[in-house]
């Protein structure tokens, strides 16, 4: 349906009140007791705006007839129920019912409108939102999806202006539930009006040098969207794991959701930021977690321009994890972190948190791969250059003191442990 022409909307009390044939403060008053059909205007409480064609439904309805106004219109006489209504008669109810039918057309229009600032996700059904809250559209999701907090939720979705060309987009990478496993996550566009632009499913089989072939699904990490120097150099990073075993995709695409780059990594990224190290006035890309082929933390910085194609590090020494079929990488920095003694025996480390200030990099580091992990903080500045070395609260003394006890460890917790692990991290950068 044809949008109504810009002449059927009334703007400011003064046109409302003359349309309606009364005084401002009546409409005002209306509008505030009777709930006349009004908008006011993001970032202002004064400037209002109003369809002519619902004002008019909105009397048609009787809704003002208990005003006590002079100007208050009177109610449509209606004819005798034991008499048919005679020609002219006819011709009224028709022109009000159709007055009715635009009324309600116009006012989908002047609904579907209003800025989508927000979203809400219900069940498995999202939910486009004004800033205040009000409803816009809702959309049943294909999937079935699993119960997300506010942290998942700020990880799997995006809303902003992804074109520049004034409207806002939703992103939304989707999160199957349990009983939907194996159905990988995938990335849904919609646009303000809640109609899917485009839809990205993550992952894609791959095979490793053990023979190892994996296949789908994927399971949601993380979606974010990095700003470029032109609009064209806009990115849309997803990252996602697989579901049983270690490859894990991070993809680029642009606005439109073409796949222009991705970088394939043996093993899961955890998190994933991103800051302008070099000052070049373009954000990197960092992903922090664990590398299986060297069975270490590892902290990854891309240039988001220059991935292109599936790409994967091959340089590692266990060989057995190398993604087949895709050429070297060509990441601007890669960190391992080095093993402490409370790593002794496990079979890898892992940079499982990333936070980014405006003078540093802190990355935590698990020491082995368990829900209660004792973990150090590793200090960054933005030259990559460690700083410090930290434990993260009393985990990581009373982890020492369990080994010391099992006779694992031949030597005292003290602060020395973990203030030598600075001098190990390895830092390799692009040539």
């Amino acid at each position: 349906m044809l949008a109504p022409e810009p002449t059927t909307i009334l703007t400011g009390w003064k046109e409302i009140a003359a349309h309606l044939g009364v005084e401002k403060s009546t409409a005002q008053r209306w509008a505030k007791q009777r709930g006349l059909p009004v908008r006011y205007l993001p970032g202002s409480n004064s400037r209002v705006v109003a369809d002519r064609a619902a004002l008019d439904a909105w009397i048609l309805a009787g809704r003002s007839v208990q005003d006590s106004g002079p100007a208050d219109p009177p109610p449509a006489e209606q004819p005798p129920a034991s008499r048919p209504a005679q020609p002219r008669q006819r011709v009224y109810l028709f022109a009000a019912a159709a007055t009715l039918f635009g009324a309600a057309a116009s006012y989908g229009w002047f609904v579907s409108h209003r800025l989508m600032d927000g979203f809400r996700l219900q069940g498995s059904t999202l939910v486009g939102t004004t800033a205040e809250g009000t409803e816009i559209w809702r959309r049943a999701l294909d999937d079935p999806q699993g119960e997300q907090t506010k942290q998942d939720l700020a990880l799997h979705t995006w809303l902003g202006d992804l074109n520049g060309d004034g409207h806002k987009e939703l992103l939304f990478l989707t999160e199957p539930s349990d009983a939907a496993r194996k159905i990988t996550s995938t990335l849904v566009c919609f646009n303000e009006h809640g109609k899917v632009m485009w839809r990205f499913p993550a992952g894609r089989p791959v095979t490793d040098a053990s023979g190892d072939h994996m296949l789908p699904p994927y399971g949601a990490r993380q979606v974010m969207v990095m700003r470029g120097k032109k609009p064209t150099d806009t990115r849309i990073v997803v990252s996602s794991s697989h579901y049983l075993s270690q490859p894990h995709q991070v993809a680029f695409l642009d606005p439109h959701g073409i796949v222009v780059g991705e970088y394939w990594h043996p093993g899961h990224l955890m998190a994933m930021s991103q800051a302008d190290l070099d000052g070049g006035g373009r954000n990197e890309l960092l992903l922090a977690g664990v590398n299986n082929g060297n069975h270490q933390a590892t902290l990854v910085v891309l240039d988001p321009l220059l991935v292109r194609g599936a790409m994967t590090p091959t340089q590692m020494r266990d060989d057995r994890f190398r993604l087949l079929g895709m050429p070297a990488a060509h990441e601007k920095a890669v960190v391992f972190f080095p093993r402490s003694c409370l790593s002794t025996g496990k079979p890898f480390t892992v940079a499982a948190g990333l936070f980014i200030t405006p003078e540093r990099i802190m990355v935590q580091v698990a020491e082995e791969p368990a829900t209660a992990s004792p973990e150090l903080v590793y200090e960054f500045d933005y030259g990559l250059r460690p700083t410090n070395v930290v434990p993260t609260g009393d985990a990581v003394r009373i982890k020492h003191q369990e080994m010391e006890a099992k006779g694992e460890l031949d030597h005292p917790y003290s602060l020395a442990c973990w203030t030598h692990l600075k001098d190990q991290v390895v830092v390799q950068r692009a040539p």
